[in-house]
């Protein structure tokens, strides 16, 4: 990336994590899959929590995401090679799912597209938390 300016290529990449952390965001398990490639590969937690494959992504996806979340995206930076391409990224990930607390989070991405009929698609996602803090929810 020149200039710390992502190019129209580089931001056309850069979009598919955008759009991944939309779905996640919106619960919307049927665009998360829509973003990732049949046999794609995510692991959470630093790979305490590894899922391979459409088919197993969206059930349990399905079975966590209840309740909203924010990922504020930043620092992306992206590498290309034709139709292969890694973006890494950080965030701060704002969890509103659970009962007694809400849950902030600073984690970090490294994401592995590829160009499928000149489409972006997520071929595995590493995401690993840095920090994390609670915060009390009260009446």
């Amino acid at each position: 990336m020149a200039n710390d300016v992502l190019t129209s290529e580089e931001s056309a990449i850069a979009r598919i994590l955008f759009e991944y952390a939309h779905a996640i965001d919106a619960a919307d398990v049927n665009a998360l899959v829509g973003v990732l490639t049949d046999d794609a590969v995510i692991e959470y937690e630093g790979g305490k929590i590894r899922l391979e494959g459409r088919d197993k992504i969206g059930p349990y996806l399905t079975s966590v995401l209840i309740g909203p979340s924010t990922h504020l995206i930043s620092n992306v930076l992206v590498d290309q090679d034709g139709g292969l391409a890694q973006i890494r990224a950080s965030a701060i990930v704002c969890v509103t799912r659970h009962v007694e607390f809400f849950l902030v989070r600073g984690a970090t991405y490294k994401v592995e597209v590829v160009q499928i009929e000149g489409k972006w698609k997520i071929a595995a996602l590493f995401h690993s938390m840095v920090w994390e803090f609670r915060i009390p929810k009260t009446d």
